[in-house]
């Protein structure tokens, strides 16, 4: 994929993230206006937390937590164009497909608003398959950038991501959903969820390894703080993705945001010296 093909997927994203951003914002104010929005809020939880108000499940919160992923998103896709719009960097190629499809988690925001749980379960088991897509494709893309970036070859990115894609797809077409009464994360219980648990937390860790092994073989510290990025990048995503309570609604966005900017900053440091 070369430089103009990525910056158009770029603004191809941004545009997308902007509108997605919008409507989620505006369902946001609605359903905190909307005095029966609440109404039939999930009580089967994804995590069990210690017995301490602020972890308590609390609607707004979960709402909150989808709220600060898209517009997060949209900001972070703005500002990858503005660092990188000239720069060849295999992980920016990568790293721009995967934060347009976080903008999917916004579909989450339909349930409430439309009390989907009671009228349309059919949509709720669309809605779910497609946020699991949206978080294998970005967990995959992340992954990607990391071990591609050894090689540097930009030019097959565009192969790489289109597998990427299917990859997901089938992993999201072909994974069981628990049909159940309504969760607190807005969305259908996967099947295997132990399993799906431990996968994310491998490919998570192998990415920041990657990394950390790039900045020894290259004796170059700037990797390091690529990798503490990612990190810290991964673990906001996660708190957001799992929130439905105040604590991982505060954790999330301060770790994706102290993250993707170090993550940012690290790999525009580095691609500037080159």
């Amino acid at each position: 994929m070369t430089i103009a093909a990525r910056n158009r997927l770029i603004k191809l994203g941004m545009a997308f993230s902007c509108l997605l951003s919008a409507a989620s914002i505006t369902i946001f104010i609605l359903l905190c206006i909307s005095p029966g929005a609440s109404d039939g809020y999930g009580e089967i939880r994804f995590l069990q937390f210690p017995d301490f108000f602020l972890f308590d499940r609390n609607f707004y919160a979960a709402a909150g937590g989808i709220l600060a992923l898209v517009v997060l998103g949209t900001i972070t896709c703005f500002k990858m164009f503005f660092l990188f719009e000239k720069t060849p960097s295999v992980e920016i190629t990568f790293f721009s497909a995967g934060i347009i499809s976080v903008s999917l988690e916004s579909l989450r925001m339909l349930i409430p608003l439309c009390h989907l749980w009671q009228t349309q379960p059919f949509f709720i088991y669309i809605i779910s398959r497609i946020i699991f897509f949206s978080r294998m494709f970005f967990v995959l893309t992340i992954l990607a950038g990391a071990i591609f970036s050894f090689e540097k070859k930009i030019q097959q990115s565009g192969t790489a991501l289109f597998f990427l894609a299917f990859l997901s797809f089938l992993a999201a077409r072909l994974l069981p959903v628990n049909y159940s009464d309504p969760t607190s994360l807005f969305f259908l219980v996967p099947g295997y969820m132990t399993i799906l648990i431990f996968l994310s937390m491998f490919l998570c860790i192998t990415t920041v390894i990657s990394f950390i092994i790039q900045g020894i073989s290259k004796n170059d510290r700037k990797y390091y703080k690529t990798a503490m990025g990612a990190a810290f990048m991964l673990a906001g995503w996660t708190f957001l993705c799992l929130c439905d309570n105040w604590i991982f609604l505060g954790a999330g966005v301060i770790f994706l945001i102290a993250g993707t900017g170090q993550y940012l900053r690290s790999l525009h440091t580095y691609y500037m010296w080159q």
